[in-house]
């Protein structure tokens, strides 16, 4: 399973107290990410539909 979660950790943690977590890898979002998700594109596009600079 993937997904986004945003808050505290252990908020996150209780709600796994009934499963068996065999594996977790937690990766910091890169800043472009989080930047395109809340803005709606991507650093660097151009206006008229060319590409990234």
């Amino acid at each position: 399973m993937q997904f986004t979660y945003t808050g505290e950790y252990d908020a996150l943690f209780e709600q796994f107290r009934d499963y068996t977590v065999t594996d977790l890898n937690i990766v910091e979002e890169p800043l472009e990410e989080i930047f395109t998700r809340c803005y709606g594109k991507r650093l660097g596009a151009v206006e008229d539909g060319g590409s990234d600079v």
